[in-house]
């Protein structure tokens, strides 16, 4: 897996660490207020949309976007989560989570 370095992002999108873009920023939209908190894989045509300016989206570290993927409503992601391809996130998603679907379900649960 090829990794590579976000050249453009919003105003206001913040990255802790550079993202790993396997397929370059293909597709990839980002909306303000996103916040990256550590290493994150987002793979091509992923959107991350607001529904609120004022409020800031979180995406916690080791978090794998899957392609098509799209994050709604100024969400919480956890630390250690899958999002499946083409799944629609409209919840905050807890630590250690896989989800998929439309909209977005918690298909596996890691205990730690």
């Amino acid at each position: 897996m090829g990794t590579g370095k976000a050249t453009k992002d919003s105003p206001s999108c913040h990255f802790s660490v550079p993202p790993c873009l396997p397929h370059g920023l293909s597709g990839i939209i980002l909306a303000r207020n996103i916040v990256f908190e550590g290493r994150a894989v987002i793979y091509q045509h992923v959107t991350i949309a607001e529904s609120d300016p004022e409020k800031v989206t979180y995406i916690g570290d080791n978090v794998m976007i899957g392609a098509g993927a799209c994050i709604l409503n100024n969400v919480k992601i956890g630390r250690n989560v899958r999002i499946g391809a083409n799944a629609v996130v409209t919840q905050d998603v807890p630590d250690d989570c896989t989800v998929a679907g439309v909209p977005a379900r918690i298909v596996r649960h890691e205990k730690k």
